[in-house]
């Protein structure tokens, strides 16, 4: 498959996310990777032209989110719901946006204009800090999207990739019920699966039957 693989690492939030999933997730993934963008190198001029080289890629990004736009480690717009040409970049893309927000306007745009699937939230992502004393829980609010982004790459439909994820989060609230002392976690990880925007949920986030097809 292939993957643009992208951690823009603006803040303290951002570092810990995109620090995570580098540990977590990349290792499992980077066979499959042709272009990666990291911290200070996440720039929306290269991350455009890595885009357009890519014709048929699994898009997935971490780092800080808007209503209607994602941006760079210069807090420069990567991409923004005003665009017009999201299609020279993002057409025949599943798009994967682990970021605040941005599958409120920046998602349906995005499939409104040639991307095949949008995955994302629709309000904050939250996660226990690593200065929390229940940090440890942190693999349960990053499973679902690391499962995600997974079984994407292994070719499986952006409906059953949705549903695994779900899945994954139900587990999570499960298994954080029954480990924390701090009765809010299980309250966090439900919002940010209510906030889980994918193709099942919504037809304006895409084709249910959406797959990453080209090989690298």
């Amino acid at each position: 498959m292939s993957i643009i693989y992208i951690d823009v690492k603006n803040d303290e939030d951002s570092i810990q996310i995109g620090d995570y999933r580098k540990q977590h997730l990349y290792y499992k993934i980077h066979s499959d990777v042709v272009a990666v963008y990291e911290s200070n190198g996440a720039l929306a001029s290269a991350i455009k032209n890595g885009c357009t080289y890519q014709a048929e890629a699994l898009f997935t990004f971490s780092g800080h989110g808007h209503f209607d736009y994602i941006n760079d480690f210069g807090y420069t717009k990567i991409f923004d719901k005003d665009d017009n040409d999201l299609v020279s970049y993002l057409g025949d893309k599943i798009v994967h946006l682990h970021a605040c927000f941005a599958g409120d306007s920046l998602g349906p745009q995005m499939v409104s204009q040639g991307c095949k699937a949008f995955f994302g939230y629709n309000d904050y992502f939250k996660a226990p800090h690593e200065d929390d004393p229940d940090y440890h829980l942190i693999s349960y609010f990053m499973q679902p999207d690391e499962t995600l982004v997974i079984e994407l790459n292994n070719g499986v439909t952006a409906a059953t990739a949705a549903n695994m994820a779900i899945m994954e989060y139900e587990n999570s609230i499960d298994a954080i019920d029954n480990s924390s002392q701090n009765g809010n976690y299980h309250v966090f990880i439900r919002e940010n699966r209510d906030a889980f925007c994918h193709p099942n949920r919504d037809s304006k986030y895409g084709d249910k039957s959406a797959t990453i097809l080209m090989a690298v």
